[in-house]
């Protein structure tokens, strides 16, 4: 008895130390931020992510040099006042932050910023240009104010950082020549790609192929995982998991099980040779030859394109408000699918020579 009293205090003293401390936080205030839209404020020596000055730049590679990891690229063509500075590149993907690069710098151009939220999908994307490559820039002091470029003396201390701005995203710059250091594709994301496009064709092959009816459904599953794949890599994520939640975890499963739990009837009759197969072959390869053609004939928009974004919440927006009509229409459509199919699959009582129908009793209705 004395146990069980125990345990219905430890019980309850547990209880009332949670909820003390719930009400502690409940009266305090808030430490967190609704970031992005709030922000700490950093402190001015922070050592965000590196950034490059043009106005000051001389390129006089100290900085690539001194980098241990080597994450700095800077290209320059010609000598003397006739020296420009084609590319000045950080890749942030190898560098470690350790500011040797800033301290080597004579002109104060390479600092840290207060930047730091560089979050993105590819990769490749954190390899930043700062020069543009239609537009180089010179090195020689006196070629810069014939140009127009502002020069400024080694200074005495680096410039604030709260002036320096941003590193520029690598799709607000043109494309460099091809073959340049940094500018290698995402050899992961392409390996991806070509593997659910793999998946997709290879497994929906084997559901036209196979001549066994099971086989053929569980075939299935993997074209539409290879579908979904392929949608969660164009950033389409409501189209991704609708594939995966409704057609692999719902109608996929519901086919399975049909399938499995119907008896199948066997046809004796021969197989067929090759005249259906090689009108469809054919067919195929024309349909095939047709979309290549379109595809490479047309003139798809081009535009630079950066981290996906979520669409789900437009999505249902828009199905609540404007396509609401469309919406409801579609499930009265399911509805009438789901009706129809209950009547098909009705079992009908035998009939008779005359065309009645007989009852299990052995009762004849007409």
């Amino acid at each position: 008895m004395s146990q069980y009293l125990r345990n219905i205090y430890d019980a309850v003293t547990s209880a009332l130390k949670g909820m003390g401390i719930t009400a502690k936080h409940v009266v305090r205030k808030p430490v967190t931020l609704q970031y992005p839209d709030e922000r700490w404020v950093l402190p001015a020596r922070f050592k965000g992510f590196i950034i490059n000055d043009t106005n000051l730049c001389d390129g006089c590679l100290r900085c690539a040099k001194v980098c241990p990891v080597d994450c700095i690229y800077i290209e320059t063509m010609g000598k003397g006042k006739d020296r420009f500075m084609h590319r000045y590149a950080v890749d942030y993907n190898k560098c470690i932050w350790c500011g040797l690069c800033t301290e080597e710098c004579p002109t104060f151009a390479c600092q840290h910023s207060l930047d730091y939220d560089h979050a993105l999908y590819d990769r490749k994307r954190l390899v930043y240009e700062f020069v543009d490559p239609a537009h180089p820039v010179p090195c020689h002091k006196e070629r810069r104010l014939q140009m127009g470029f502002f020069v400024e003396q080694v200074a005495a201390a680096p410039p604030d950082p709260d002036k320096i701005a941003k590193a520029p995203r690598r799709a607000d710059l043109p494309e460099a020549a091809p073959g340049r250091r940094g500018r290698r594709g995402s050899v992961s994301g392409d390996l991806v790609f070509y593997g659910f496009a793999l998946l997709t064709v290879l497994s929906g092959f084997f559901v036209v192929a196979s001549r066994n009816v099971v086989h053929a459904a569980f075939s299935l599953l993997f074209t539409l995982f290879g579908v979904a794949g392929l949608y969660a890599q164009l950033g389409a994520d409501f189209l991704a998991v609708t594939q995966t939640v409704v057609y692999i975890g719902g109608i996929l499963v519901l086919v399975v099980f049909a399938v499995m739990m119907t008896r199948i009837p066997r046809s004796d009759a021969p197989r067929r040779g090759l005249d259906r197969a090689v009108p469809a072959a054919i067919l195929a390869l024309l349909s095939f030859a047709l979309l290549y053609m379109v595809i490479v004939g047309a003139r798809w928009p081009e535009r630079a394109t950066g981290a996906p974004e979520a669409t789900v919440a437009e999505i249902g927006t828009g199905l609540m408000t404007r396509f609401v009509f469309p919406f409801e229409y579609a499930s009265l459509v399911l509805l009438a699918a789901m009706v129809g199919a209950a009547i098909l699959i009705r079992e009908r009582a035998p009939q008779d020579d005359g065309g009645r129908r007989r009852r299990g009793n052995g009762e004849v209705r007409p």
